[in-house]
């Protein structure tokens, strides 16, 4: 026969038989052009037909896999690997979100197990549920797992499980417990912000992004911690006491002027005659301007002598 004829009875014979297609331990997907002879053909145990559609709807809202609709073999083959693939890449961070939302909810959040933890440990327990299952019963247990909330909680969880868990890793929690011991005027603004924490850590991802939140309270706490104290408040007055009197503010001083210097040189040396001239020049010139006042320093010597 020729081998694309071939290939069509083959691949028949797997569908009517619910067989799949395996290469090397995983799925293949064969065409009548593309048959290699190393592939393997298993027969496939198709699982209850709710179980199936209750399986599909759950690994599209919780893996975000978008698997065929149709029950035969391969489909269900596919939808088992790819399943399986998912939870293995998930187990570890849904793991630690686990540990460290119960830790924080214990010293947060008063012990409180919220919709966070219970969200978080449904979506740990369905992770092991589909790792564990033989591979016949895969979708038996995907469909059939117990999720405490809700299929969309869990999605969100396993999608942002993370982020979440770095998030709660690296937060200044220090912070947070500095808070608590505040007494002072910042008492009632650190009880907000610890109330909040509290209602962040247990409520569900979907509902209150937790890094997001977690930012934000930690720049709250630092303004807290860092804001100063306001000023003292002044003692009350007893009854009867008069008021303080108001304090006397002065009037400026007037600003006074210095005298304007008009002339000023220096003659030296001056006969008998040069000097009554000076002096009726000084004399005729505070004649003619009243508001001129002259000041006098003389020195009388005698021609010849030393000074």
């Amino acid at each position: 026969l020729p081998l694309e004829l071939q290939n069509l009875i083959i691949l028949t014979f797997a569908a009517t038989t619910n067989r799949r297609f395996v290469m090397r331990g995983g799925p293949f997907e064969p065409s009548i052009d593309s048959l290699p002879d190393e592939l393997e053909l298993r027969e496939q145990a198709l699982p209850d037909a709710g179980h199936w559609q209750t399986a599909v709807q759950r690994a599209s809202s919780l893996f975000g896999l978008t698997p065929a609709q149709v029950l035969n073999a391969a489909n269900v083959g596919r939808l088992v690997d790819d399943v399986r693939q998912a939870a293995a890449q998930k187990r570890d961070a849904t793991a630690r979100l686990v540990a460290q939302v119960r830790d924080r909810s214990t010293r947060y959040a008063a012990g409180v197990a919220g919709a966070r933890q219970q969200t978080a440990e449904s979506a740990q327990a369905l992770l092991a549920a589909v790792t564990q299952a033989a591979e016949g019963d895969v979708v038996a247990a995907l469909a059939t797992a117990t999720l405490v909330t809700s299929d969309a909680a869990v999605g969100r969880t396993l999608g942002q499980a993370q982020v979440c868990a770095d998030t709660l890793t690296n937060t200044r929690w220090d912070m947070f417990d500095a808070m608590r011991d505040l007494q002072d005027h910042r008492r009632d603004a650190a009880a907000s912000v610890l109330s909040r924490l509290s209602e962040v850590l247990t409520s569900d991802e979907h509902v209150l992004p937790l890094k997001s939140r977690l930012e934000e309270l930690e720049r709250d706490a630092m303004r807290l911690l860092t804001a100063a104290a306001p000023p003292p408040t002044p003692a009350p007055t007893p009854a009867g006491t008069p008021p303080a009197p108001a304090p006397v503010v002065l009037p400026p001083a007037p600003a006074t002027m210095g005298p304007e210097v008009v002339e000023e040189k220096q003659q030296l040396r001056l006969s008998g005659a040069a000097a009554a001239e000076a002096l009726d020049d000084l004399k005729a010139r505070m004649a003619k301007d009243q508001d001129l006042e002259l000041t006098l320093i003389w020195r009388l010597q005698r021609k010849g002598t030393q000074l």
